[in-house]
This record gives C-alpha cells, structure tokens and sequence, in this order.
C-alpha cells in the first residue's frame, strides 16, 4: 500500500468534507518530505513512517494549511519535528546516495552514509537543515525553537563530530 492509498485510508472521514487541495498538497511535497525525512532518520523505513505521519498531519490540518503564507517551510517543520521525535535505527545502508550528492563516487556517498548514521539525530538533523536545505542559522533557530548560538554551536559539534567519524571509521 502506497503512503496517499494509507492517507487516503485512514483519513476517509475527511474526503467528504475537504477538496483535492490535500491529494495535490502531498503529491506536491511528498518527495520533499522523504528526502528531508531521511536526512533526519537516516533510515529509509523511518523516513516513509516520518512521511507518512507528517501526510497524515497535512490532511488533518488543511485548514491551517490553508491559513500559512508559506508552505512549504510549515510542512518542513512538522516534518523535522516528526523526524526528530522517531525511533531511529542506525544502518550504513539506509541512506539513499541520491540525497547526498547526485553524480557523486557511490563508495564515497556510501561512506558519508555510514557515517551519517554514527551521528546522534540532533547533529544530523543540524547538518541536514543548514547543508541540504540551505537554511540560515535563524531559520534553523525557529525551526527548531532553540537560540541562534545553539545552532552554530550545535553544527560545529557536528562537524566535529563528522570529521572524528570520517577519520577514524572504526
């Protein structure tokens, strides 16, 4: 079953009442949401779960979809906080090389997965948002609800973080 056929199940009572916005909402940003999603968890099982909790989250919440100015930094943030309250399963496998670095040398996309995956959910979702997403430290700070300070504190451990990683892979 697909993650719109589980939306659509579980959120039946609410196909009488709401328009098509919802199915082309999700249609729209689902590949986003994935992608970030699994920046987040670094595991593609948790980043369909991730996606399809914050699909679930849109549908419910149409009307206040309706209400923001922009969306897709109110999707972004459900799904960061989705991503960061879930479970996470650490596998050198589970990143998709495809989010790391089209065209890039796949032993090397494999080798930043794997070390990726050694980094605590916090660190990861920092580097996620500042080097995939492109946001800025005060995106990041709202994002998040913590201070601008913590964030660049927070992404230099992570770099740091990454660096001891990659140089010592044991």
């Amino acid at each position: 079953m697909t993650v719109r056929e589980l939306v659509r199940t579980i959120t039946q009572r609410w196909t009488f009442t709401k328009s098509a916005d919802s199915d082309a909402l999700i249609r729209r940003f689902r590949p986003d949401i994935y992608r970030l999603a699994l920046s987040l968890t670094a595991s593609r099982d948790i980043a369909e779960d991730v996606t399809q909790e914050v699909c679930v989250r849109l549908v419910k919440s149409e009307e206040n979809v309706r209400q923001v100015e922009a969306v897709w930094p109110y999707i972004r943030q459900i799904t960061v906080r989705c991503g960061l309250t879930a479970k996470t399963t650490h596998t050198c496998d589970s990143l998709d090389e495809s989010t790391l670095s089209k065209g890039a040398d796949p032993s090397e996309a494999a080798a930043v997965a794997h070390v990726l995956s050694k980094l605590s959910p916090e660190h990861r979702a920092i580097l996620a948002l500042v080097t995939y997403e492109g946001l800025s430290y005060d995106e990041v700070s709202a994002l998040l609800d913590i201070p601008s300070g913590s964030v660049a504190s927070r992404l230099h451990n992570a770099k740091q973080q990454f660096k001891k990683h990659w140089e010592d892979p044991s």
